[in-house]
């Protein structure tokens, strides 16, 4: 009624130190309390996935590149023969692992707007709202987390690969 919603103003307008909540009980607002659980669920549940997908794409990211540099062990002692410092191995490889780590960012990005747009549409059109956000952040995220890691799976096998002396790494292979 009309006194009614006359108190609920006045109650509003009060010292707003002294009000610390309003509680409605209605069919909208428990929808609202459970598509917010829902959301909050999902939420940790992505998040926690999200990190043991990144952990794995690190590691197979990493041997890729150490697999593919120790194949080339040969080709690193014949390049130290001719007189290549070890920076000048590295840059060599770090410029391949390089592209391999772009290509896959690039096809990261596109697949996770994809993947999170078209989650959001099916799983989400109900609720109004979008669960599943690939963002700048994200992005960011993703573009550091590929670059450091290819510097360190670069790294560490090229500078073991050119310890060796030019005549140990043409031979062994």
């Amino acid at each position: 009624s009309e006194e009614q919603v006359n108190d609920l103003v006045d109650v509003v307008n009060q010292d707003r130190t002294k009000l610390t909540y309003l509680t409605f009980e209605n069919s909208a607002a428990y929808k609202m309390e459970e598509a917010n659980r829902l959301v909050n669920g999902f939420s940790e549940v992505f998040m926690y996935m999200g990190i043991v997908l990144a952990v794995f794409a690190v590691l197979l990211l990493s041997n890729f590149i150490a697999s593919s540099i120790s194949a080339k062990t040969r080709d690193i002692g014949i390049l130290r023969a001719l007189g290549a410092t070890s920076g000048d191995v590295f840059k060599i490889f770090f410029s391949e692992s390089f592209v391999i780590s772009v290509s896959c960012i690039l096809l990261s990005i596109v697949g996770s707007f994809i993947l999170s747009g078209v989650l959001n549409k099916v799983v989400c059109g109900e609720l109004g709202v979008n669960i599943f956000v690939f963002g700048i952040t994200s992005m960011l995220m993703l573009i550091v987390l590929a670059l450091f890691t290819t510097i360190i799976a670069t790294f560490i096998p090229v500078r073991n690969a050119a310890k060796k002396k030019p005549v140990e790494s043409i031979r062994v292979s």
